[in-house]
């Protein structure tokens, strides 16, 4: 004899009450994970970028993203020539560009922007910087301790190659740098609120 079925409508009601509802959980996120070094490169990709990322195996496209996930006092080193973006730097961090890497400020734009701490140290070498005749500023420095500039190049901005915004502490310091062909000053200094500080140039 067979046994009769529930209908549909019945199973539908009864099935919630026995299977217990699973916990969802939502999708791990991917946080950066700061490296003391990290990598750029002209095949290197940010969106395929996953933590650990910018490694030497599996480099960043841009400056950016590298500055992103490189710790407090670490380096970005460029592995091949390309164009690598503009750059807003927020930590202490040394770039070795290795005379290749190019900055593009993009049109009315800034190439490297940095905005750091106080008692941060900024290091840049073997950068190029070159605005085509768009970009407003090369390099503008409003905050940090010391910025130092070496063989890098910083043209063809419509405004000031480099600008120096400092408080009375900051130190600049630049050496075996061409800063040519710009619409504004080559090297600006601009004290903040209008008080003289003297740049410091060392000796190599």
């Amino acid at each position: 004899m067979r046994q009769p079925r529930l209908p549909l409508l019945i199973l539908a009601a009864i099935l919630p009450a026995i299977v217990p509802a699973w916990p969802v959980h939502a999708a791990p996120q991917l946080l950066p994970v700061e490296g003391p070094r990290t990598f750029v490169s002209a095949t290197g990709s940010d969106a395929k970028c996953r933590p650990p990322c910018c490694t030497f195996a599996s480099p960043c496209r841009t400056l950016q993203r590298a500055h992103d996930y490189t710790s407090a006092g670490g380096e970005i080193e460029v592995l091949d020539p390309a164009g690598y973006g503009q750059l807003t730097i927020t930590k202490p961090i040394s770039i070795q560009g290795h005379g290749f890497a190019e900055i593009f400020p993009g049109a009315g734009g800034t190439g490297i922007t940095i905005n750091a701490g106080a008692p941060d140290r900024i290091n840049l070498s073997g950068l190029i910087v070159d605005g085509a005749g768009q970009g407003r500023t090369g390099i503008l420095f409003n905050k940090g301790q010391s910025l130092t500039i070496e063989y890098c190049v910083v043209r063809g901005v419509t405004a000031n190659g480099i600008e120096f915004d400092p408080d009375a502490s900051d130190q600049l310091a630049i050496f075996d740098t061409l800063v040519a062909d710009n619409g504004g000053f080559g090297v600006q200094i601009a004290p903040v609120g209008g008080a003289f500080s003297r740049p410091f140039f060392p000796r190599p």
